[in-house]
């Protein structure tokens, strides 16, 4: 069966509640909330909603710049289904069954954790900027 990539643009909303400007404290807790979808796909819908909880931890805190581990949580909500049913075509193996399949409204989840180091550098109280690495699954 020959496998196809799809690619989906993104319009997110982020609403970034960690408070990580306050310079004293050596944790921090912050929560994400986005959304997606496909621009003018005619071939397959999709759309996504993901909540992603952040734990910051400060270990090495500077008057100027300060270094971070970060924890995230994240759970995805995503639906998906295929339009077009000759995106799956007749020489693949079982292909009626894979077109059933595919066309079906799916609702998928995913849960996944990441773990970050960020380095930061305040450049007032209020003002910061951050390099995060960062590995997930």
């Amino acid at each position: 069966m020959t496998r196809k990539l799809l690619f989906t643009a993104f319009l997110l909303l982020s609403l970034n509640a960690a408070n990580a400007q306050e310079t004293f404290h050596r944790y921090a807790v912050g929560l994400d909330y986005g959304f997606g979808n496909e621009l003018k796909n005619t071939d397959y819908t999709y759309t996504n909603r993901y909540l992603k909880g952040q734990i910051y931890y400060r270990f090495k805190p500077y008057k100027k710049h300060n270094f971070e581990i970060l924890v995230q949580p994240e759970i995805n909500f995503a639906t998906h289904q295929l339009l077009n049913l000759y995106f799956v075509t007749p020489d693949e193996p079982n292909y009626q069954e894979l077109r059933d399949k595919y066309t079906k409204l799916k609702d998928i989840r995913e849960y996944s954790i990441g773990f970050g180091l960020l380095y930061r550098r305040h450049f007032s109280e209020h003002f910061s900027m951050y390099i995060l690495g960062s590995v997930g699954r």
